[in-house]
């Protein structure tokens, strides 16, 4: 789903001819320039007392850290897009490979929730689709 919508808005900011649309090699060069972004918005947000050589202008939050982590997923999904795979197979099948090979019998032995509750991750927000 999260590949469709960016694919719809790609095509209708091509459209509009205010960008264009990155090949493989473009969308993984700027997934990792992405990341630096991340890097550089935590580093403003939990070491305030840094002098920064090019600060930004108002306070940053761990809000503008989400925005530029979606940017890496972004370039992520359009690399997927472009080789022709669905994030939600691809993850779906590496989660299961990680969960066999390095929890297979933990695993084997609990439920989905029973091993959900025991999860050290706050609980995903609800999405109520329309």
């Amino acid at each position: 789903m999260i590949q469709a919508l960016i694919r719809l808005y790609y095509k209708r900011w091509a459209a509009w001819g205010r960008i264009s649309v990155p090949g493989l090699r473009d969308a993984l060069d700027f997934m990792v320039s992405e990341v630096g972004e991340v890097m550089d918005a935590v580093l403003r947000v939990e070491n305030k007392d840094f002098i920064r050589n090019h600060p930004t202008e108002g306070p940053i939050s761990y809000d503008d850290v989400a925005e530029e982590l979606f940017d890496v997923i972004m370039m992520g999904c359009v690399a997927l897009t472009i080789l022709g795979y669905d994030l939600l197979d691809v993850g779906t099948a590496k989660l299961r490979r990680i969960d066999e090979r390095k929890f297979g019998e933990y695993s084997a032995a609990l439920s989905l929730e029973e091993q959900y509750a025991v999860c050290p991750y706050p609980e995903p927000p609800v999405v109520v689709e329309d």
